[in-house]
């Protein structure tokens, strides 16, 4: 059986502009909440260092995680880091027509 996917939500905030903040948000399979936070770490400590080593940050890992979205200077809160079950199903459903955004109507769910 398949691990369940994660979202793992990590507040992060810029060190040469501090009062800029955002959320790095990183997915993938874990066993345990604990765990994927673990992991993510792991992805964004090994996306850092080979960036600091003038390296590309590398794609997606072999165990399905990865962090090609962070930047130097930006210190993430791993304390403060958040963790939801990923709901692979809601990409299961059909698309349906009524669902895509029209020009007379405004972009809202």
């Amino acid at each position: 059986m398949a691990k369940p996917y994660f979202q793992v939500h990590v507040p992060i905030r810029s060190t040469v502009q501090p009062e800029r903040h955002g959320i790095h948000v990183l997915t993938g399979p874990a066993d345990t909440a604990p765990q994927a936070v673990r992991i993510a770490r792991e992805a964004c400590d090994a996306a850092l260092a080979a960036r600091a080593a003038g390296l590309g940050v590398p794609h997606r890992r072999l165990d399905g995680w990865g962090a090609r979205g962070v930047r130097p200077g930006w210190v993430p809160d791993w304390a403060a880091a958040t963790v939801v079950r990923w709901d692979l199903c809601a990409f299961r459903t059909p698309y349906h027509a009524s669902l895509r955004p029209r020009s007379d109507r405004p972009a809202t769910r």
